[in-house]
């Protein structure tokens, strides 16, 4: 009689390593997607709130502010910025009125998002959409 083996054949055990294989080729490059949309959407969401912050004052006049770090702009301490997340914002006079501008980006996203809301006489003319925030690569400038 012979004796039975018990165990996996090198065939089949190589087989099921190259079925995992293939499956991690898929599966990682899904993942780093599902990354940057996670980075994008939390860069969106801080800028989000950071627009209420401004839209709830009285005063469109601000000084240039980085923000990296929650609390750190002097208008706005209760607003929380993400880790990695830069916001840019400045006030401009144009002469008709007020213009707030606002950048945001993450580090490790792909995109950056941009917003403008004129206090009195659009000084754009309509050019641009006020109030909404725009997303767009070109916006990331402001993220090394």
């Amino acid at each position: 009689m012979f004796a039975t083996k018990k165990g996996f054949t090198l065939v089949e055990l190589l087989v099921t390593v190259s079925i995992i294989a293939v499956l991690m080729v898929i599966v990682i490059p899904e993942l780093q997607r599902y990354r940057q949309r996670f980075y994008d959407t939390t860069a969106l969401s801080d800028l989000n709130q950071f627009t209420k912050a401004v839209a709830n004052t009285d005063t469109p006049a601000f000084f240039i502010n980085w923000i990296t770090t929650p609390g750190t702009h002097p208008n706005f301490p209760e607003v929380k910025i993400s880790n990695e997340v830069n916001i840019l914002d400045v006030s401009i006079d144009t002469g008709l009125g007020w213009v707030w501008y606002a950048w945001g980006c993450h580090l490790k996203g792909e995109t950056g998002y941009f917003l403008y809301i004129p206090y009195g006489t659009d000084p754009w003319g309509g050019w641009m959409v006020p109030n909404q925030i725009q997303e767009s690569p070109a916006y990331r400038w402001l993220c090394p």
